[in-house]
């Protein structure tokens, strides 16, 4: 298991991801208990991800 703390979102594409669609590919930084810093979402292709996304304001 391991963390991953998100600080910026990509604006490039405002594309709205549709049922069935693929996922862009998300670069992920400041990695916790993963032996690299960064991790691109493809490198995580044919495994389940689950992502959970928390709002603090």
């Amino acid at each position: 298991m391991f963390s991953i703390s998100l600080y910026a979102q990509n604006n490039e594409s405002k594309k709205r991801i549709k049922i069935g669609d693929n996922v862009p590919n998300i670069k992920f930084t400041n990695m916790v208990n993963y032996p690299a810093k960064e991790l691109n979402l493809v490198d995580l292709k044919h495994r389940l991800v689950i992502l959970d996304y928390w709002v603090k304001s």
